[in-house]
């Protein structure tokens, strides 16, 4: 999603499948229920993408060899894109969870040699409606970036909690759908008859 790798490849797959993955089915449902039963809005102007995106596993977690991929994707976050892009993916993501006709959000990610910095298409400055899917229950978030990151451009996941304006910590634990192991059937063997 922010083009550490060409774009189409390595990291930013991973992190594409993990976005779609975590806001969509139950994990969508674990956040919509998050943000319900205890009042954090994840996306409101106190919460930090980056912090956000280490909280919930947004992040690429492959080894991709000498790619600090995990680095540049926060660098990314924290550091490329601007206030006005936070901003919108905020509002997306914000609407997503407190609308109860989303039932997902799908994001890409497309390079172009001539964005002057990393956006939303068309625009970071849409009405909600112009990022929804022809069902009008997805929204597609798609990020226009001019190039690949440099391997110099390293950040790591924020590890200090978001607070509101006077200090107090504004994080609740989330939680997630548990995993049901695999149902092993037994068979029974019949013996050989002697």
């Amino acid at each position: 999603m922010g083009s550490l790798f060409p774009v189409g490849g390595g990291p930013d797959n991973e992190i594409i499948s993990t976005l779609d993955k975590l806001f969509s089915g139950a994990n969508f449902k674990a956040l919509v229920k998050h943000r319900a039963q205890t009042g954090e809005d994840l996306f409101d102007k106190h919460h930090r993408l980056s912090r956000v995106a280490a909280r919930i596993g947004a992040f690429p977690a492959r080894d991709y060899g000498s790619d600090p991929a995990k680095k540049k994707w926060f660098y990314f976050l924290h550091k490329e894109l601007n206030k006005a892009t936070q901003d919108a993916i905020k509002r997306i993501l914000g609407d997503a969870l407190s609308n109860s006709r989303i039932k997902a959000v799908a994001f890409s990610v497309e390079e172009n040699a001539s964005a002057s910095h990393p956006h939303l298409f068309p625009s970071n400055d849409e009405p909600l409606a112009n990022y929804l899917d022809t069902t009008r229950s997805v929204y597609l978030v798609k990020m226009i970036v001019k190039a690949p990151l440099e391997d110099s451009n390293l950040d790591d996941p924020p590890g200090d909690s978001d607070k509101d304006d006077s200090g107090t910590n504004l994080e609740h634990p989330i939680t997630w759908p548990t995993f049901k192991g695999l149902r092993r059937e037994f068979v029974k063997r019949r013996k050989p008859r002697s």
